[in-house]
């Protein structure tokens, strides 16, 4: 069972709403929304998908059991990390970032943007030689990571690149992504 409200619908706070709708398994919740308030959908085993529509991600109460460990209490009783959570284009990032939201499996309507790694040839080096600064960021202005296939020859720090030894290292140079950006092209 779906329920979907019209985003300009007036429902007010969530307490205990959908408390043990053991066969809920969709539901929109509309920008009236501004309090989800405690056990609003707990027990709701069945949730599969939850459509949002804030800009920011509406703050969810934390409660403490018993024995002082984090309880959840408005999805307790549902495995949120199996619940698409629909949100609007461009705040996925935003989502994966707030309590709570961030355990869902946080869907949105942007596909991943491509990101590049700018990785100038490194020309032979010679032990002794001045360390060798690499770009710090993709052209996403996301960080980049360097490994060295052979530290006795070539160690790299940050972006830092110096030279240990005689020999031969391949450095590569990874940048994975974040929910707004792919994993760029890795380059060795």
């Amino acid at each position: 069972m779906g329920l979907h409200f019209h985003q300009n619908s007036e429902l007010r706070p969530l307490n205990n709403a959908f408390y043990s709708c053991y066969s809920l398994t969709e539901i929109t919740i509309p920008n009236s929304v501004t309090n989800i308030g405690n056990s609003a959908f707990s027990s709701c085993t069945a949730l599969a998908d939850v459509w949002v529509n804030w800009a920011i991600p509406l703050p969810i109460e934390k409660e403490k059991y018993w024995d002082g460990t984090d309880a959840f209490a408005v999805f307790s009783g549902v495995n949120i990390e199996n619940v698409n959570l629909h949100v609007p284009e461009g705040t996925q990032c935003l989502y994966a970032a707030t309590s709570v939201w961030q355990d869902f499996i946080i869907v949105g309507e942007q596909e991943k943007l491509s990101q590049e790694i700018d990785f100038p040839e490194i020309p032979t080096k010679t032990y002794g030689d001045e360390p060798v600064i690499l770009p710090l960021t993709s052209d996403a202005g996301l960080p980049i990571s360097y490994q060295s296939s052979n530290t006795t020859v070539a160690m790299v720090s940050g972006n830092i690149l110096t030279i240990t030894g005689a020999g031969t290292a391949y450095i590569t140079a990874k940048q994975s992504g974040d929910c707004t950006y792919e994993a760029a092209t890795q380059i060795v």
